[in-house]
Order: structure tokens, then C-alpha cells, then sequence
């Protein structure tokens, strides 16, 4: 629904904004859900988790939300 889709997408800038303010280089979403992020190789893969671990804690609560796919290099 049309009120799904806005919660998703504030939370989603929830989680981008909390990201930045932990030091990580996340963009703003663009909409859509499925979120495909390039954070380069200069990114230290212990800082990403801990951001990761804690913003989507405040923003999706104990319940995740969050789905990280992928290997670090």
C-alpha cells in the first residue's frame, strides 16, 4: 500500500542519516526497496557492522528489517 511504501522509505532515510552520522558514506534511498549500495574499498568492514548493528536497531528495532547480502573483499 501507498502507507507502506512512505514508512519504508522514512525509515529507510532513518537508516541513512544515522549511518552518515556514524561516519559511514550511505546514500539516501531512492525508493523502490531493494537497495543496492557501493561503499568502495575504503570502508573498514568493523565500522560498517557496528553502524550497521546500531542504526538498524534505533530505526527497525530488535526485529531487523535489515537485510545484508554480500562479502566484504
Amino acid at each position: 500500500s501507498p502507507e507502506q511504501e512512505a514508512e519504508m522509505m522514512d525509515q529507510e532515510l532513518a537508516l541513512a542519516q544515522c549511518m552518515r552520522a556514524e561516519g559511514i558514506d550511505w546514500p539516501d534511498p531512492s525508493g523502490g526497496g531493494n537497495v543496492m549500495i557501493d561503499l568502495g574499498e575504503n570502508v573498514d568492514p568493523d565500522a560498517l557492522d557496528a553502524a550497521l548493528d546500531k542504526c538498524s536497531k534505533e530505526v527497525f528495532g530488535d526485529t531487523g528489517g535489515l537485510i545484508i547480502g554480500g562479502e566484504t573483499p
